[in-house]
């Protein structure tokens, strides 16, 4: 085996070698150019974001499914919207997440707070409520440092109609400011409204 170094025609360092009667040419890796500290500290803020947006999977799959586009999931609909809606400079402003997307009325959170370790959340339906008051309302709470997994409240019996939520909390969610996302869903129709946020300052 025979080993021959040279510049290609685009002055890039090669090798050629014979091996088995076959003279082959490669590139030598090597001299590839190393990662930029821009180029890293993109890949950071990327990883970071995804790291959150992915978080939400369980909403998005209820909120985005009617979005989704020929061979994508409900779950990818939502990364992708929330990517360009709610990203900025490589950060996620969780007051822009959106869990759902939808031409549903949707609701108007009136109070949110927590009162003996209890999640209370009340809300206003955005239209006359005996046209859509069995309308289910889901529920995704999370906390701001995203230490611990968003959960999501729906079969607890959430109708437009009743307006309120309570929910008690495990003191590990007692330690940080607090998300809740609201949006009324459809399902004979498989329709959504919008997303609704409120957060809760500690």
């Amino acid at each position: 085996m025979k080993n021959t170094s040279r510049k290609n025609k685009s002055s890039m360092a090669t090798t050629e070698y014979t091996r088995n009667g076959i003279t082959v040419l490669r590139v030598k890796h090597s001299n590839i150019k190393k990662s930029s500290d821009n180029m890293k500290d993109n890949r950071k803020k990327f990883a970071a974001r995804q790291a959150i947006l992915t978080k939400f999977a369980d909403s998005y799959k209820i909120g985005f499914d009617q979005l989704k586009q020929q061979g994508q999931t409900a779950y990818n609909a939502g990364v992708s919207f929330n990517t360009s809606h709610a990203v900025n400079d490589g950060v996620v402003d969780m007051n822009m997440l959106q869990m759902s997307q939808g031409p549903l009325p949707g609701v108007r959170i009136t109070r949110c707070e927590i009162v003996d370790q209890k999640l209370v959340v009340e809300w206003d339906s955005e239209m006359t409520p005996a046209l859509g008051a069995d309308d289910a309302i889901v529920a995704t709470v999370a906390k701001e440092k995203m230490d611990i997994r968003p959960f999501m409240v729906m079969h607890d019996g959430l109708r437009r109609k009743h307006g309120r939520l309570e929910r008690e909390l495990d003191r590990n969610w007692l330690s940080d400011s607090i998300y809740v996302y609201l949006f009324a869903f459809r399902s004979e129709i498989n329709s959504c409204s919008n997303t609704s946020c409120a957060k809760i300052d500690r």
